[in-house]
């Protein structure tokens, strides 16, 4: 674990210095061009989640996919029967998942998307501010934030109606993992005891919200990557020849000077 946090410390640190580099490096065009809410995004919130939301959901990850495991070598081993109902399981899991997984990237998107056009009306509205007080126009310039709020709300609920869908999908895998384990067990009677049989069903209870656990923090990580593809957006934008930033450097004002007043320059030196 202590490996995933000081990888995802050091992933974010390059990726926020390559980040500040492609937008420093950026000429004027862009940046009028560029809404300061998108700016802001990349900055706070993708940033956030880099920081925080990655290495954390990749940690639950792991943990909860090495408990899935355990509890799913417990079945197969105390009721080997139980192998042939697990394997189409693990089969409607992994589509469950991935279904998930492409609407749910995209609905992350189209709320980055309006949660930057939140950020730009605000930046915009505070340098704007003398500007709005003088001609008395809070009142609409509050209500269309109230309204691009609305907006991003309603774009982010149908990202909960996705979890909602996926939770009871993974609620109905878990609960026939432990139907067929007790099956299995039943089937079994003739050659296992009481107490392994008790051991396995234990065990494939666990299933279900270890499996909830498990394709949550798998989905939120894909999602979080997402934060990684916007931060990268600005790596093929136009940037600034490298031969501009050397302009006023030290060499050439020098020799400027020592082309024109040679004689100064030699005291100088001398």
């Amino acid at each position: 674990m202590a490996a995933v946090v000081l990888g995802g410390v050091w992933a974010s640190k390059l990726l926020f210095q390559r980040l500040l580099w492609d937008v420093v490096r950026s000429p004027i065009s862009f940046f009028e061009r560029m809404p300061i809410g998108k700016l802001l995004n990349r900055f706070s919130k993708e940033t956030d989640t880099v920081d925080v939301d990655i290495p954390d959901k990749l940690r639950s990850l792991l943990m909860y996919a090495f408990g899935l495991l355990e509890v799913s070598l417990v079945v197969a081993v105390t009721t080997p029967l139980a192998i042939v109902a697990i394997l189409p399981l693990f089969l409607l899991y992994a589509g469950f998942q991935s279904l998930y997984v492409v609407s749910s990237c995209q609905l992350r998107r189209l709320e980055s998307a309006s949660y930057s056009s939140v950020c730009s009306h605000m930046a915009e509205t505070f340098q704007g501010s003398t500007v709005v007080r003088a001609f008395r126009t809070q009142g609409p310039f509050v209500a269309q934030n109230n309204a691009r709020v609305d907006e991003s709300q309603r774009i982010s609920f149908p990202r909960l109606v996705a979890d909602r869908w996926l939770v009871a999908n993974v609620e109905f895998l878990g609960n026939g993992l432990v139907f067929m384990a007790a099956m299995c067990a039943v089937l079994s009677k003739a050659h296992l005891s009481t107490s392994l049989v008790g051991f396995s069903v234990s065990a494939a209870l666990q299933v279900t919200q270890t499996l909830q656990w498990v394709v949550r923090n798998w989905t939120d990580l894909e999602n979080s990557i997402v934060s990684v593809e916007q931060m990268q957006d600005y790596a093929w934008t136009p940037k600034e020849s490298l031969e501009a930033a050397h302009v006023f450097s030290a060499a050439p004002l020098a020799s400027w000077w020592a082309d024109r007043v040679p004689g100064l320059w030699a005291k100088i030196l001398t």
